[in-house]
């Protein structure tokens, strides 16, 4: 199972990668955005934004284009679209240290697709699935050993089933 998650982790990192290098160039317009990030396009940061009615704005109108966030020491934090103000695309989360600690996917401001987070060491610790920003599907959680701690099953956002395991990653 360990390798597996392993697997799964490197299939998203390799996912992530490949949409950061294959984003489109986008330019933004009405300010100084910030221009010096890993990829080849201008972004801005989020606290450059404001929020007003779920919209982010920029300069007072919504926002199309990347905001890159980083941490004190200059390192990714955060990386993530928005079109017209709402989230779309990927969105991605980094440890300071530099492994991925968040990945998910958004259209029109919602949650739309997987939603996997990460140990610091790359392995997945939990992964469910967004349907409009509502859980549909199986959200299941491991340790950083890769032992199972847990496994429900999601309708439409409601837990329909929930099992715990034990120390040793086998069920009850």
């Amino acid at each position: 199972m360990k390798h597996l998650l392993q697997l799964t982790g490197s299939a998203i990192v390799m996912i992530v990668a490949t949409s950061v290098s294959a984003a489109p160039s986008l330019t933004v317009t009405g300010g100084p955005p910030q221009s010096a990030t890993p990829y080849s396009q201008t972004s801005i940061t989020s606290s450059q934004m404001v929020s007003r009615n779920g919209i982010k704005l920029f300069e007072g109108k919504p926002y199309t284009g990347v905001v890159l966030d980083r941490f004190a020491d200059g390192s990714k934090k955060a990386r993530f679209s928005l079109r017209a103000g709402k989230t779309d695309g990927v969105w991605i989360e980094w440890y300071q240290s530099g492994p991925i600690r968040f990945y998910s996917e958004w259209r029109n401001g919602l949650g739309d697709g997987p939603f996997v987070y990460f140990h610091e060491t790359g392995e997945v610790s939990e992964r469910v699935r967004a349907i409009g920003d509502i859980w549909d599907g199986v959200s299941e959680g491991w340790d950083r050993d890769g032992k199972k701690l847990f496994e429900s099953l999601y309708s439409q956002g409601k837990a329909v089933t929930k099992r715990r395991y034990d120390s040793t990653g086998a069920a009850p």
